[in-house]
C-alpha cells in the first residue's frame, strides 16, 4: 500500500507542476531530469556534469540497493501501468515471455552516449510523461497533443492487455535498474536477486532474474558505440538544418541529446518553439524549432534554457543569451517593399540589437535593408514584423554559427 500511496503521490506532484502555468526556475526539468537513464546518458554523452542530475541521485540508489527499486517506489509511469495491468488480462502469451529489449536498449543508448549520441534516450518513461502532460496542459500543442495521446495511453493499454510487459521488457530505464542490480549482486556476489517479500509481481525481478550475461552487456555498448559515429556522419552530410533554440547544441548530436519532453515547447513565453513533425526527417521528429512567423525571441528571455533536463539546450546566462546567435537574417530585395520603392523601415525599426540598416548600393538613387553579420544573432524580430505575404523578405537562416 505505501509503495502505491507514494507513486500515486508523485504523479500527482508531476501533474501540476505540468499545469502550472509559471513555474520557478528549473522546476519542469526535475520530472525527467529523475531518470536515472537520461542523467547518466546525458552525463556521458557531454562529458559533464549539470547539477539538474542530482534529482536522478534518489534513483540511483534506490536501483542499486532494491531490485527496480525506483519502479517499485517512485515510478509515475510503472504506477499507471501496473493499475492497468490489475484490471486487465490475467495471462500472457508465451512469446512475450521471452522479449527482454529493455536492458538492450538502455546498453546501446549508454555505448552510443560514450561517443556522443545517446541513440535511444527519448524513450524514457519520465520523459515521455513530461512530453504527455505539457502537451496536456499547451493549447497550442496541435501536432503533439495527437502523438502524446497516442505514446503515453498506449503504455497503460499494454498494461491491460499483456500485464507488466512494457515495465519488465520494454522500458529502458527499467532495463537500467537490471544492470545496476546485476552490478551490486556480483560486488555481494549473490545470484540472483531474491524477489522482494512484498507481493509486488510487476517488480520482483526482472526477466530471467536479475543476472545479465557480461557478454551481452559489452555486445550492448559495442553496438551503441559503433552507430553512434555513423549516425553523426550522417546527420552532419545533411543539409536541411533547422532554427533550433538558444543554447541548442551541435545539430549532429541535438536530435541524440534531446528527450522530446516538451518543456522548452511549453514554456516559451511568446510560443514561436514548435516540434517539428516532419519537415526534417525522423530523427528530428518531435525535437523543438523556431517558428518566427508570430513573435522572435526576446533578448533577456531563457526560460527554454532553464527547463531542457537532458542538456540538449545548455543553461543561458544573460549575457550568453545576448551573444548567442541563433541564426542569421537574409533579405530578399526582390520582395522587399523599402528594396522596390515602397516605405517600410518594419525590420530596421524593430530590430533589438540595430543589426539592420538602410543602404544604397547605387549611390543613392534606391534603398534597401542590410544586415550586419556581426550584430545579428537571429533573433527573428525582423522576420516576425516584416509586412510581406505570404513568403517574408527577410528570414533567419539556421546553422551559421553552429559548430
Amino acid at each position: 500500500m505505501f509503495r502505491h500511496l507514494l507513486r500515486a503521490f508523485i504523479l500527482l506532484t508531476a501533474v501540476v507542476l505540468a499545469g502550472w502555468g509559471s513555474p520557478v526556475g528549473m522546476l519542469p526539468a526535475l520530472i525527467p531530469a529523475a531518470s536515472p537513464f537520461v542523467a547518466l546518458s546525458s552525463a556521458a554523452a557531454q562529458r559533464m556534469g549539470d547539477y539538474v542530475w542530482l534529482a536522478a541521485v534518489p534513483a540511483l540508489i534506490l536501483a542499486v540497493c532494491i531490485p527496480r527499486g525506483f519502479c517499485r517506489y517512485a515510478c509515475p509511469v510503472g504506477f499507471l501501468h501496473e493499475e492497468a495491468a490489475s484490471l486487465g488480462c490475467k495471462g500472457q502469451l508465451k512469446l512475450l515471455r521471452l522479449i527482454a529489449v529493455g536492458r538492450a536498449i538502455s546498453l546501446v543508448t549508454l555505448g552510443g552516449a560514450l561517443l556522443g549520441y545517446p541513440l535511444f534516450l527519448w524513450l524514457d518513461p519520465l520523459a515521455q510523461l513530461s512530453f504527455y502532460l505539457n502537451s496536456i496542459f499547451n493549447p497550442r500543442a496541435d501536432w503533439a497533443l495527437l502523438i502524446a495521446v497516442l505514446i503515453l495511453p498506449s503504455i497503460v493499454l499494454i498494461g491491460l492487455l499483456w500485464p507488466f510487459f512494457w515495465c519488465q521488457r520494454l522500458c529502458p530505464l527499467g532495463g537500467l535498474q537490471d544492470l545496476l542490480i546485476r552490478t551490486n549482486a556480483l560486488r555481494r556476489k549473490q545470484h540472483p536477486v531474491a524477489a522482494p517479500s512484498d507481493g509486488s509481481t510487476l517488480l520482483a525481478k526482472s526477466p530471467n532474474g536479475a543476472v545479465f550475461p557480461a557478454r551481452r552487456a559489452f555486445l550492448g555498448l559495442c553496438a551503441g558505440a559503433l552507430a553512434a559515429p555513423l549516425i553523426l556522419a550522417f546527420r552532419k552530410k545533411k543539409a536541411a538544418v533547422p532554427l533550433r533554440p538558444p543554447g541548442a547544441a551541435a545539430e549532429a548530436r541535438f536530435t541524440g541529446l534531446c528527450v522530446r519532453c516538451g518543456n522548452c515547447v511549453r514554456r516559451c513565453p511568446a510560443a514561436i518553439i514548435r516540434p517539428d513533425v516532419a519537415r526534417y526527417g525522423v530523427a528530428s521528429f518531435m525535437t523543438p524549432v523556431l517558428d518566427f512567423s508570430e513573435d522572435y525571441c526576446r533578448p533577456d528571455c531563457r526560460s527554454c534554457t532553464q527547463v531542457c533536463p537532458s542538456g540538449a539546450l545548455k543553461r543561458l546566462s544573460a549575457a550568453a543569451k545576448r551573444a548567442y546567435r541563433i541564426g542569421l537574417a537574409q533579405v530578399n530585395c526582390d520582395l522587399c517593399l523599402l528594396a522596390n520603392g515602397a516605405e517600410c523601415t518594419a525590420c530596421i525599426t524593430q530590430c533589438p540589437y540595430e543589426a539592420i540598416a538602410i543602404e544604397s548600393p547605387d549611390g543613392g538613387f534606391t534603398s534597401q535593408p542590410a544586415v550586419d553579420k556581426q550584430k545579428c544573432n537571429g533573433c527573428g524580430a525582423c522576420e516576425a514584423v516584416c509586412p510581406v505575404r505570404p513568403h517574408r523578405a527577410v528570414r533567419v537562416l539556421p546553422g551559421w554559427q553552429r559548430k
